[in-house]
């Protein structure tokens, strides 16, 4: 069994792929699932009790790059965007190690491609960040993801380089509700390639 779990992006993203089970378990951020306190998704994992055969695939971290970064850069004068996204990354990794998956094997989820302020910008959520700098940080971001697996031997599922444009954004004509992937087709084949289906 293949299970999914994440914010928005995983209901959306997995949605013409009927192998995935999956857990939309709301707006949670990237930041958020790194608390060591919160044992919000380890009680998820609980529930769906895994078992060596499967994989967990964990979604998070768009919120953060299109509502937080930029925030928390401007309000800390002593952080920088390589020790804000590193600190995040690590801890949501070290959490993600501790959770009561049963041997089952965790992927994690390249942070889809930014949408453009036009279709991204809301009142619940509003953007913070031009559409470059969005771009900017969803890049190093996965950067830093795609190490952390490989140094936990891991699965980095790479989304981002399948819909990514030249500017490193989700282009319009690709958006499905505001900020997520339309074309599907893509994240089914590379779950293939990466054997997971």
């Amino acid at each position: 069994m293949v299970y999914a779990i994440g914010d928005s992006h995983a209901a959306c993203s997995f949605r013409n792929i009927p192998e995935i089970k999956v857990s939309h378990i709301g707006a949670i951020t990237l930041k958020r699932v790194g608390v060591l306190e919160d044992d919000f998704i380890s009680n998820v994992i609980k529930s769906m009790n895994p078992n060596p055969c499967d994989f967990l695939i964990f979604i998070f971290g768009e919120i953060d790059i299109r509502c937080y970064v930029k925030i928390n850069l401007e309000h800390r004068s002593n952080l920088t965007l390589d020790s804000l996204l590193g600190n995040w990354v690590s801890n949501y990794c070290q959490h993600i190690s501790l959770m009561p998956t049963n041997g089952a094997k965790i992927v994690i989820m390249s942070i889809t491609p930014p949408a453009p302020y036009s279709s991204a910008q809301s009142i619940e959520w509003p953007v913070s960040g031009t559409d470059e700098e969005r771009a900017l940080y969803t890049k190093e971001i996965n950067k830093l993801l795609k190490q952390e697996c490989q140094n936990r031997d891991w699965v980095y599922l790479d989304v981002y380089s399948e819909y990514a444009d030249e500017k490193g954004m989700l282009p319009l004509e690709n958006i499905y509700i505001s900020v997520h992937i339309n074309d599907t087709t893509k994240i089914k084949k590379l779950l293939i390639n990466y054997q997971l289906l």
